[in-house]
C-alpha cells in the first residue's frame, strides 16, 4: 500500500489550473467522473495531484451519499480544500480481507471517468465507513502496476512527495485509525503521530482544520505557495521516503 495521490476540491477548475501552473506545477487535462466531477492532475513520483470540482451537483446527490454530498459542499463553497487521499494497492481484495479482520467498516465499489480524448478508464476502490467525519483516505486499485500506468501519462514527474499534514482535533486517534488501515504503527511527533506509508508519510496532527493542509516535498526546488485551501511547501525536517 503506497499514498497514491492527494484530491484537492476547487471552487473552479480553470483557476485552478492556472494556479497551480503559476507555482511551477505541469497539469493535464483529467475528464469526468460517473458522479458528477471533473478533474485535472499533476504528476508527482509515483502518484499525482488532484484538483478536482463538481460539475453536477444533482448526479452527485444521486450517486453518492447525502453526508458526502454535504461535505463536498461545504468545502467547495467555503473556499475549496483537501479533505481526502487515495492509497494505493495492487490487491484489493486481500485489503478488503484484512479492513474485515480489523472490525473496519468499509464498501467495495467500482468507478470510471471518460477522459477528454474520449477513452474511458475504471478501477475498484474502497470507501471507508468509520473514522472522521470531515476527512478520510480510501483505498484504490488501477489493475495495472505503476509502470505501465506512467507509460499512458507520457509525462515526467518532477517532485517527491515526502509527507502529507492532516490537522484534526484528535490526532492521536485518528493516526492510529489510519494506522490501523495501512497495516502500519503511528509514531509519535511534535503535536501529533506520524504514519509511515510508502510513496509518503502522512502526519496527523492537532489544528481546527479538519483536512489536509500541507504537501510537503523532498526536494527543494519544489512549488511553494497556497492554492484554494492547500499550502505546498519544502519539507524541512529531512523526513525519507520510505
Amino acid at each position: 500500500m503506497e499514498l497514491d495521490h492527494v484530491v484537492h476540491y476547487v471552487q473552479d477548475l480553470d483557476k485552478a489550473r492556472s494556479q497551480y501552473q503559476e507555482l511551477g506545477f505541469v497539469t493535464q487535462e483529467g475528464g469526468r467522473h460517473s458522479y458528477g466531477t471533473q478533474n485535472i492532475v499533476t504528476r508527482v513520483h509515483r502518484g499525482y495531484i488532484e484538483p478536482i470540482t463538481i460539475v453536477d451537483w444533482d448526479l452527485l446527490r444521486e450517486r453518492r451519499p447525502m453526508s458526502m454530498f454535504n461535505k463536498l459542499h461545504e468545502v467547495i463553497t467555503g473556499g475549496g480544500g483537501a479533505i481526502s487521499f487515495g492509497l494505493c494497492v495492487s490487491n484489493i481484495e486481500q485489503v478488503a480481507e484484512h479492513l474485515q479482520n480489523e472490525g473496519i467498516k468499509f464498501t467495495l465499489r467500482e468507478s470510471s471517468i471518460q477522459r477528454h480524448d474520449g477513452t474511458k478508464k475504471s478501477w475498484k476502490y474502497i470507501i471507508l465507513e468509520e473514522g472522521p467525519s470531515k476527512w478520510n483516505p480510501f483505498i484504490i486499485d488501477y489493475g495495472v502496476p505503476w509502470e505501465e500506468r506512467a507509460l499512458r501519462y507520457g509525462t515526467k514527474d518532477h517532485w517527491t512527495i515526502s509527507r502529507i499534514v492532516v490537522e484534526t482535533q484528535a490526532p492521536e486517534e485518528h493516526g492510529r485509525w489510519v494506522a490501523r488501515i495501512v497495516g502500519s504503527s503511528a509514531t509519535p511527533i511534535e503535536g501529533g503521530v506520524r504514519v509511515p506509508i510508502r510513496n509518503g508519510d502522512v502526519d496527523v496532527v492537532r489544528g481546527s482544520a479538519e483536512r489536509i493542509t500541507r504537501v510537503l516535498f523532498k526536494e527543494y526546488d519544489t512549488p511553494v505557495g497556497h492554492i484554494q485551501g492547500l499550502n505546498y511547501g519544502v519539507d524541512s525536517s529531512g523526513n525519507k521516503l520510505k
